[in-house]
């Protein structure tokens, strides 16, 4: 069977066909607006311009509570707002979310648009609604492959369908639902709040919260907030659920009294607490569950599992013997979990192939990028060259201590660059990270970048007791410290972690190649490794958003297909 499935939230789509994904993209891609909400128009365009309507025998919808408006991120901040200055009309929603007749009915007129919504070419096919977080949990499970033994599934986000957490069993290709956690008692919506009372945008910029923790030393101050956060939740007998005991009805109608516990906290002591309170609960949660199963293969999905630290205590844990977590498990890969639940209903779920890579969108054609390079005027003076060894060109400049953009091969999907729209660097000197945001990123000072490496030379770097499998930056490992001068710049300056991307030669040989010539010119086979975006944007889909980009920025060089294009006023070497 060959399945369109859709999500309309976070919008991005998914073909599977043959047992496995073809294609994925997220629409923020095509529309060059982060994180988009609504219906992926474009991104359903963009896959029938590779296949045709009639290969497509069902359409999966994400999700039953539908999200198909389209909501920017001014309009979406300004609402949310609205929640923490106890506007009526949030007060209002946050009440009704409890009415479950209401809801029921909102959902069906809902559902109901969303066949009329679709591209002309596919109004009329059949199409099914399934629940978020099966959803969230059948991307984890579906991905990772492990079908022939029990595994635990854990979904945790700010909500969807209206739960925000739930474990399942895996077992012989089937999902059981074993515990769920209502909406009201979400810890990805209390961790969104805080996000926003420190002043960044809630569901986007929880990773800089993560990254700020490890700053804070105060012990003392973090562990007497940490116990004013507990007293909101409370862990059901079973241990694998929890309720809400805080004030109001609800996390999302508490948010004033979140203003208030954390007024006049230093910001460091909010992050770390928050972070440090959310570590612990998982931790606790997901202890619990093994307990109670008996089960220690665990796999994970949902926005919550974003947390790359997080994500690292918990495959630490000594009850845990495997972990597994979706790459870029936020709502954007609920596509993949429809993908994956309409296959298993409608065909032998034993049959559904391993996730493998990421790269699942574009390819960089030649064409392409000839005719934008021949077309693009350039405020700045610029040297374009064709390269027969490109990879090699790269690893020359990284190599001399440079930074390098690259833009080649099939784009990936999701929140994490995987060397295909990238921006390169040698990450010999932590000042590398101060040159790159001042020209282009514009990050956060404290925030790191990470580190892509060659699979086999993981552990040279990094300490991985367990072998966990990272191509996807879903974790963190601990570096070693003879290694730290070598990455400095792509590991946390204080904890000294890595968000480690294993390269793989057959999943990404052009890039692979790129590490392979570093490690002959300078004996490391590791380097800094961000997205090639300006901050607040997407990563780039095309050629001219590639050098928009370059031209835009201080970027000195950019690899794009087989051309090497370099600023003649701008050399940065030797960082």
């Amino acid at each position: 069977m060959n399945i369109l499935a859709i999500a309309d939230g976070i919008a991005s789509i998914v073909y599977f066909t043959e047992g496995k994904v073809k294609y994925a993209i997220q629409e923020e891609r095509l529309a060059y607006e982060k994180n988009y909400m609504g219906h992926p128009r474009r991104s359903i365009d963009w896959l029938l311009n590779r296949i045709s309507p009639g290969e497509i025998d069902l359409i999966a919808y994400a999700g039953k509570q539908t999200f198909n408006d389209y909501e920017n991120r001014d309009t979406y901040v300004a609402r949310y707002k609205q929640g923490f200055e106890r506007h009526p009309i949030q007060m209002l929603r946050g009440t009704l979310k409890d009415v479950s007749v209401i809801n029921n009915l909102r959902d069906q007129i809902r559902s109901k648009k969303r066949p009329a919504r679709l591209n002309p070419p596919l109004q009329g096919k059949r199409t099914v609604s399934l629940d978020h977080h099966l959803c969230h949990a059948a991307s984890a499970y579906y991905s990772w492959g492990v079908l022939n033994e029990p595994v635990l599934v854990f979904t945790c986000d700010g909500e969807g369908d209206r739960l925000s957490g739930s474990v399942c069993v895996g077992e012989a290709g089937k999902l059981r639902r074993v515990s769920e956690i209502r909406h009201n008692a979400s810890l990805g919506a209390f961790f969104a709040d805080i996000t926003f009372l420190m002043g960044m945008i809630p569901h986007e910029h929880e990773y800089k919260v993560m990254g700020l923790a490890p700053y804070c030393k105060d012990e003392k101050r973090i562990n007497a907030l940490k116990e004013k956060f507990a007293k909101w939740f409370t862990m059901d007998p079973d241990g694998m659920s929890w309720r809400y005991t805080g004030p109001q009805r609800s996390v999302h109608t508490a948010r004033a009294e979140l203003g208030e516990m954390i007024k006049l906290q230093r910001f460091d002591i909010i992050g770390a607490a928050a972070q440090e309170f959310l570590e612990e609960w998982l931790l606790r949660w997901v202890k619990n569950a093994i307990a109670k199963t008996g089960i220690r293969k665990v796999c994970a999905a949902g926005g919550t599992f974003m947390n790359v630290k997080a994500n690292q205590k918990i495959a630490e844990l000594p009850e845990v013997d495997a972990c597994f977590i979706m790459p870029s498990s936020g709502d954007e890969t609920l596509a993949f979990g429809a993908a994956y639940l309409a296959a298993a209903e409608n065909g032998n779920p034993l049959d559904i192939q391993p996730l493998g890579s990421l790269y699942l969108g574009d390819d960089i054609a030649d064409y392409d990028v000839e005719h934008a390079v021949g077309n693009y005027r350039f405020q700045n003076e610029v040297e374009v060259k064709r390269c027969e060894h490109i990879n090699r060109e790269v690893a020359a400049i990284l190599a001399r201590g440079g930074i390098c953009g690259r833009v080649n091969g099939r784009m990936e999907f999701g929140a994490r660059a995987l060397g295909n729209r990238s921006i390169l660097a040698c990450p010999n000197s932590y000042q590398v990270v101060r040159v790159i945001n001042d020209m282009v990123k514009n990050r956060d000072f404290w925030m790191p970048f990470a580190p892509s490496v060659m699979a086999e030379n993981v552990e040279v770097y990094f300490e991985n007791p367990k072998k966990l499998h990272v191509p996807y930056m879903t974790f963190t490992l601990n570096s070693r410290p003879e290694k730290r001068s070598k990455m400095e710049a792509a590991i946390h300056p204080q904890d000294a972690t890595g968000r480690v991307q294993a390269v793989y030669k057959d999943w990404n040989p052009g890039y692979y190649e790129v590490l392979s010539c570093y490690k002959e010119l300078t004996g490391e086979s590791l380097i800094l490794n961000t997205s090639y975006n300006l901050h607040g944007l997407p990563i780039v889909h095309t050629p001219k958003y590639a050098m928009d980009v370059f031209d835009q920025s201080g970027l000195p060089n950019l690899a794009l297909g087989d051309f090497l294009i370099s600023k003649k006023n701008i050399r940065v070497e030797g960082i």
